[in-house]
């Protein structure tokens, strides 16, 4: 039990000191202007690379999914005729052990 508290501790003092790290940045000087030109470049190109970034990964997840679908759909439609004719093959060996002609 002393260890649970010991780690509900530790996630506790972890969110307090984001919480000061965070605040102690914002309040932070924003520099000077070269400074503040240099920070908007290297956002604009963070912002670029991202974009890419996320639309490679768009394209990939496209491509994966698309190729599952197909895959799994195929094996699942199989799957599903298998069941089918082997039900369709127990429905009609108990008729004929019934008696019965379909």
């Amino acid at each position: 039990m002393t260890a649970l508290w010991a780690i509900v501790l530790c996630g506790a003092l972890s969110i307090v000191y984001a919480i000061w790290a965070t605040m102690s940045v914002l309040k932070s000087d924003a520099g000077n202007p070269r400074m503040q030109e240099i920070a908007a470049a290297v956002r604009e190109g963070a912002q670029a690379y991202l974009k890419r970034q996320y639309m490679t990964i768009g394209l990939v997840g496209i491509v994966i999914f698309s190729l599952l679908a197909y895959f799994l759909g195929r094996g699942w439609l199989h799957w599903h005729e298998r069941l089918g004719s082997r039900q369709r093959a127990h429905r009609a060996s108990r008729d004929d052990v019934a008696g019965r002609r379909p």
